[in-house]
């Protein structure tokens, strides 16, 4: 399936909320895919 990105923006958003309060290491993968990202 693909998303478009005010999908996966949105999709972000909603996990940082949640990994906010539970582990900073799904932060570290939702940079890493941001960079993989933004490189297309």
């Amino acid at each position: 399936m693909y998303l478009n990105w005010r999908n996966f923006k949105k999709m972000i958003l909603i996990i940082l909320i949640v990994d906010k309060y539970q582990n900073l290491k799904g932060l570290s993968i939702l940079l890493f895919i941001e960079r993989i990202l933004s490189k297309k």
